[in-house]
């Protein structure tokens, strides 16, 4: 097991250093530059590596031995297990219903087909998380309005702690040393229901599994099994435009070490993005360097509270400043199809 580490070690860095040393153009990338300046690869691809070779050495379940795929009634059980493993970090980062209704809340999401999985080779569940497409106008409302904060009562844009725009040709959602050439904006965000709106949320994984890029596998999965009905939104729509919802506590919006914004939602949906461009005939059907333009708000919001009131489910939500972990933000990348 020890010298599979070490195989799969040597094949990851080789994997990292190709893709970070050579553009489609076959120009030096950023990786490039920093092998240079004597730094062949940077410390956070470098602990990854080392996080996946202990993994590999240590474990007996074989966590690349994987499958991706939507929920089932059958998986509701273990589901509900792993939230009752959640500790006290879990609890500041992600949502939690009342354990009165936590189960008819997970159950119902199921049956719509909105929470995904991935399982190993034994059938236990490593990940999960949330994403559908928010067809419901009224959903759709009290997402924007009382979960991200974007827009208030009156249907305003309320006041953006980040607005910005940014292109990307297709190389962000391949080449993780890359950062988008942000461009601060002053646009307004519109809710249009006839625009597609997809909402992802609730990832999940298991704390021996993570930074082994589960999560961002399962979030590409999960949003790819819309594809089929994010098209035919488009089609029908005369913005042509997609929307990415999601909402993000301050410790999963930057990097604790590095102090940057976390991105792994912005290659997700670029690289989404230009699969329902092409579906569509768009741009990238005639030239896949085609550049797509994006917007991006992020809006203060605050992790929600759910608890019960006479017999009722209630929420308020965590406002308290002492509890940092329930700030954050809620957040909207667009797209235009074109």
């Amino acid at each position: 097991m020890k010298s599979c580490a070490i195989i799969v070690a040597v094949v990851l860095m080789g994997s990292c250093l190709f893709s970070a040393n050579t553009t489609k153009d076959g120009d030096k990338g950023s990786g490039a530059k920093e092998a240079e300046q004597g730094s062949i690869l940077s410390p956070l691809v470098l602990k990854k590596l080392a996080r996946v070779a202990s993994f590999r050495s240590s474990s007996t379940d074989l966590d690349f031995d994987k499958c991706n795929m939507r929920a089932t009634e059958a998986d509701i059980s273990q589901i509900m297990e792993l939230y009752a493993q959640f500790d006290q970090d879990d609890c500041k980062r992600l949502l939690l219903f009342p354990i009165e209704v936590r189960e008819e809340f997970l159950a119902r999401a199921v049956r719509m087909g909105r929470i995904f999985v991935t399982k190993n080779h034994k059938g236990r569940i490593l990940a999960f998380c949330k994403a559908f497409i928010v067809d419901d106008e009224a959903e759709l409302q009290g997402i924007v309005v009382r979960e991200l904060r974007a827009l208030n009562d009156s249907n305003q844009m309320n006041r953006p702690e980040m607005n910005f725009t940014f292109s990307d040709d297709g190389t962000l959602a391949l080449n993780f040393d890359r950062d988008p050439h942000f461009v601060t904006s002053m646009s307004l965000l519109q809710v249009d229901p006839s625009c597609a709106y997809i909402y992802f949320g609730g990832a999940f994984t298991l704390k021996e599994y993570r930074d082994l890029g589960i999560n961002f596998e399962l979030e590409c999965f999960a949003i790819k099994q819309l594809s089929a009905a994010v098209c035919a939104k488009v089609a029908a729509s005369a913005k042509k435009m997609i929307y990415y919802l999601y909402g993000a506590v301050e410790d999963n919006f930057h990097n604790r070490e590095t102090g940057h914004m976390r991105l792994a939602r912005f290659r997700t949906f670029t690289g989404f993005t230009r699969q329902i461009s092409l579906a569509l005939g768009g741009c990238v059907a005639t030239n896949p360097s085609a550049v797509l333009e994006y917007s991006f708000h992020a809006f203060r919001a605050f992790k929600p509270v759910f608890f019960m009131n006479a017999g009722a489910l209630a929420v308020l939500p965590d406002t308290d400043p002492a509890t940092i972990a329930g700030i954050g933000y809620g957040c909207v990348i667009g797209c235009a199809m074109r």
